[in-house]
Order: structure tokens, then sequence, then C-alpha cells
């Protein structure tokens, strides 16, 4: 039994690739997306601020994740 996607599986067979393929790195506002349920008084209670996001880094370097933030802070007109 194969715990890779069928896609991913079927594509690469090297296993170590795969699971190289399959690295994200999000940025996620939690108080609009994973946490919609909640009430505002829930969320706060919980720890949920609405300027609070969330970083999910993955396996990059340090300084591919420091370029990908110079890049987005670089774009917005303040």
């Amino acid at each position: 039994m194969s715990l890779l996607p069928s896609s991913c599986a079927e594509t690469f067979r090297d296993v170590d690739t795969c699971l190289n393929a399959m690295v994200f790195f999000f940025v996620v506002h939690p108080s609009t997306t994973i946490h919609t349920q909640l009430n505002d008084d829930e969320k706060i209670a919980t720890g949920i601020t609405p300027d609070l996001v969330r970083v999910s880094v993955g396996i990059e370097h340090i300084d591919d994740i420091i370029a990908d933030f110079d890049k987005a802070i670089s774009s917005i007109d303040f």
C-alpha cells in the first residue's frame, strides 16, 4: 500500500524525488481561512487574532525562504 498520491507514485519512480516534489511553502491568514467556523470571540479565545499570519515551511533552504519574503514584501505598495 502506497502512502503517496497515485499520480505522484506513478510519475516518479524514486520515492525521494516524489517527496521532494511535494514540498510546499504556505502563508495563511487563519482567521479568514482555516478558522472560519469560529465566531470572533472564539477566535480570540483560541489565540486567532485578526492580524495573525501563519507561515508553514517545509525543507527549503533558509536563503530561499528569505528571498521569497523579500520578493513578496518588495512588491507591496505601502
